[in-house]
């Protein structure tokens, strides 16, 4: 198990360039923590997901599509629902995430 944790956690904290690393993939990972669906989630699963937003919201399409690719092969959650989230549940996740303290420096890509 620590031979699969250990890269997988690895390669997945490689996205993101070298002012965001990981700063928008753990404000989602705790702003994903409060929901009872997520208990059973690994901080992994959460920290990925919340990478793949990085990824969106600083315009890496690129890197995007192939943490995308990275986690589905290695069967990790890509969506909200896949999480098994609510509307509800999103909405709040939304709203949890813009008052994310890690998430409040980083600046977004604007088409």
């Amino acid at each position: 198990m620590v031979k699969t944790i250990i890269p997988l956690a690895g390669s997945v904290g490689g996205f993101g360039d070298e002012a965001t690393r990981g700063a928008i993939g753990h404000g989602v990972h705790n702003a994903l923590s409060p929901f009872p669906s997520m208990h059973q989630i690994l901080h992994g699963g959460k920290v990925g997901y919340g990478l793949l937003i990085q990824e969106l919201l600083l315009g890496q399409a690129e890197s995007y599509v192939e943490l995308q690719h990275y986690l589905v092969t290695n069967q990790q959650p890509t969506t909200s629902t896949e999480f098994g989230l609510t509307e509800d549940e999103r909405e709040k996740l939304a709203k949890r995430i813009g008052q994310e303290t890690l998430c409040l420096p980083v600046r977004f890509w604007q088409p």
